[in-house]
C-alpha cells in the first residue's frame, strides 16, 4: 500500500543516485585521458610554482647553503611534495650542501648543475629535474635543485610496492609513461 501511494518517492531515489554516479564519475580526474591530463599537469605546475617560491625565498635559500636552518624549516621542507638539493661548486668540485629526501640518490641525477629543466628517469621512477643558480659568491656558485616526482617506480613489485604516478592512487596500469607518440602529452610549465 505504502509503495502503491509513494512509489513517485521511489523513482525520484532512483534518478537521484543514478544522476550522483553519473556527475561522480563525470567528473572524478580519472574518468577519461583528458581528466587525467589536466589532472597531472595541475598537480605538476603547483609543484613546480611551489619550487619557485622557495628559489625566490632568499632567506631560507641562504641557511640552507650554510647549513643554519631551525626544525621548523627543516620540516617545512621535508613535507613538500617534492625533493631539494643545494650544490655548491668551486673551481675544485661540486658538493651537495642539503638534501630534503633519501629516496633517491644525488649522484643519479644527471647534471644537476646546469640550469634548466628536464624530464628524467631514474632509478626510483619519473621525474622532473629543475636546477636554478642561485649566485655565484667567492669563486663558488650555488645550485638548488627541485626534483618533482610525475611517477614512481620499484625495482621489486608486489602487494605493497606497486608502481603508480605521484599522489594518483586511482589511476590504473592503463595509463603509463611513454616517450615516444603516439599518446597525449602532459606539459610542465618550462616547456
Amino acid at each position: 500500500m505504502f509503495f502503491l501511494r509513494h512509489g513517485y518517492l521511489l523513482i525520484i531515489a532512483a534518478w537521484l543516485f543514478t544522476f550522483a554516479f553519473l556527475f561522480s564519475n563525470y567528473w572524478s580526474y580519472y574518468s577519461s585521458p583528458q581528466g587525467v591530463k589536466r589532472s597531472l599537469e595541475k598537480s605538476i605546475h603547483q609543484r613546480e610554482q611551489s619550487f619557485e617560491r622557495l628559489v625566490k625565498d632568499s632567506v631560507t635559500v641562504g641557511r640552507l647553503f650554510s647549513r643554519n636552518y631551525n626544525e621548523r624549516e627543516l620540516k617545512s621542507l621535508f613535507k613538500k611534495d617534492y625533493f631539494v638539493f643545494a650544490y655548491d661548486s668551486s673551481v675544485g668540485g661540486k658538493w651537495l650542501s642539503f638534501w630534503s629526501s633519501n629516496l633517491l640518490e644525488p649522484d643519479e641525477l644527471p647534471d644537476p648543475l646546469k640550469t634548466g629543466s628536464r624530464f628524467v628517469h631514474l632509478k626510483s621512477g619519473y621525474h622532473e629535474v629543475i636546477s636554478r643558480r642561485i649566485s655565484n659568491n667567492a669563486g663558488h656558485i650555488q645550485y638548488l635543485v627541485g626534483v618533482i616526482p610525475v611517477m614512481l617506480e620499484y625495482s621489486i613489485s608486489n602487494n605493497y610496492l606497486v608502481n603508480h604516478f605521484f599522489n594518483k592512487p586511482d589511476l590504473g596500469r592503463e595509463y603509463t609513461i611513454d616517450l615516444e607518440p603516439p599518446g597525449i602529452v602532459v606539459q610542465s610549465q618550462h616547456r
